[in-house]
């Protein structure tokens, strides 16, 4: 039998038996990323665009995650007080 894990993409957190888990689907652009969050079938594609995954597990990750890829400055200053 095999066992695969699934890593938070923030914070490197292993899954475990939570349930908060999410899916973030990154568009990469050359004008900027598109990101989507929730359930998309996995081979979507978005002006044949073929989207990066990332795991996050859960609001405060997925937030933290988010503002890294849009540049959110200010949102990653007030994190690091």
């Amino acid at each position: 039998m095999k066992f695969e894990s699934v890593k938070c993409d923030e914070c490197k957190r292993i899954q475990d038996g939570a349930n908060h888990w999410m899916k973030m689907w990154i568009f990469p652009h050359e004008e900027g990323n598109t990101v989507g969050l929730g359930s998309f079938p996995h081979e979507m594609e978005i002006g044949g665009i073929q989207p990066d995954v990332h795991d996050l597990c859960g609001q405060g990750c997925a937030m933290k995650h988010l503002a890294k890829l849009l540049g959110w400055s200010s949102v990653l200053e007030a994190q690091k007080d």
